[in-house]
């Protein structure tokens, strides 16, 4: 998939979630607005790098992604927002594993030196996309981006960013 990064970041830039909860807490959560998935800098910083990943993907592969920052307590924690897109035509599919979640950064659990700290398991997030009139479902049932509808309406903003860098191995 030839995508730019900037169309990349034009696309991440309309999802938005919120953790799924089990009723009756769904009822209080349903109250408060979705977040988006990321800021602006963790754009900076991913977008480039799908850009180069998408280009490599077959028809029925997946990219992971896991974006790090600095969590409440830098030494003891990372702030982690990880998932998986793929892009099967028309559709872009995007899946959360962990959102603004705070992740231990320790390497052995300070309780039994034995066994190591495990990451925490994925959670379950309710995604939504801006304007929801390219969020849509496939044949399969799956949410996904129509994204070259997306991308030639004037939602996208143009995807002309040309703050983002080329990708660089780190």
């Amino acid at each position: 998939v030839q995508l730019s990064a900037a169309e990349v970041a034009s696309i991440f830039r309309g999802l938005s979630a919120r953790e799924q909860q089990r009723l009756p807490l769904r009822w209080f959560a349903e109250e408060t607005p979705a977040k988006p998935v990321f800021r602006e800098d963790e754009l900076q910083a991913l977008a480039p790098y799908l850009e180069e990943t998408l280009k490599q993907l077959g028809p029925n592969e997946r990219a992971h992604f896991e974006v790090r920052a600095p969590g409440f307590n830098p030494v003891e924690s990372r702030d982690v927002v990880s998932g998986w897109v793929a892009v099967q035509e028309p559709y872009f599919y995007v899946t959360l594993e962990q959102f603004h979640r705070q992740v231990s950064i320790r390497k052995d659990d300070l309780y039994d030196i034995n066994y190591p700290a495990i990451p925490p398991p994925p959670r379950d997030y309710i995604l939504y996309f801006e304007p929801g009139r390219f969020w849509v479902e496939d044949q399969n049932g799956t949410r996904a981006v129509q994204y070259r509808q997306f991308l030639n309406s004037a939602e996208a903003g143009g995807a002309t960013l040309k703050s983002i860098p080329p990708a660089v191995a780190p």
